[in-house]
């Protein structure tokens, strides 16, 4: 997951993000992959407060 968020990630933001940014990845807990539940979040943060704009480009 954590390979497939991240190439997500570069695709999106490119080889050089702004240094700000923090990648972090959510998934599922034991229980929730145990009953079925398999999903991930890609999430994209800030270092330093709230985003101001979005990190996808249009």
């Amino acid at each position: 997951m954590y390979a497939r968020c991240g190439e997500r990630a570069r695709r999106i933001l490119g080889s050089n993000p702004p240094g700000h940014l923090v990648l972090r990845l959510g998934g599922p807990d034991k229980r929730e992959w145990a009953s079925g539940e398999k999903y991930a979040l890609c999430l994209v943060r800030s270092k330093n407060g709230s985003l101001t704009r979005s990190v996808i480009s249009r």
